[in-house]
């Protein structure tokens, strides 16, 4: 039984998708805060190398990481929506 199946075998697809949202969203913030860093470094505005005005400033690979997590993050979601809405396809035509 996966994760998001209650306890009859149902799946939540209310739950399904607004998991699929936040990871969505969560990408786009995450590749936003990489990209803001990586153009504070290459532009040398010391506001967009940190993320707090008070800390201290992201290094660039640290920034590349983040943007490199965020598209995988945006991958995923789209290649898992898309896998679940051809297995539901399959099923129905097999069924």
């Amino acid at each position: 039984m996966a994760v998001w199946e209650w306890s009859d075998g149902k799946t939540s697809r209310f739950l399904v998708k607004a998991l699929q949202s936040f990871s969505r969203i969560s990408s786009v913030f995450v590749i936003l805060i990489g990209v803001a860093v990586l153009l504070g470094w290459v532009f040398g505005l010391d506001f967009l190398k940190s993320v707090l005005p008070s800390s201290v400033t992201m290094k660039v690979n640290t920034a590349l990481g983040l943007l490199f997590s965020g598209i995988a993050l945006q991958l995923r979601a789209i290649l898992l929506s898309q896998a679940v809405t051809c297995s539901t396809w399959y099923k129905t035509l097999l069924f």
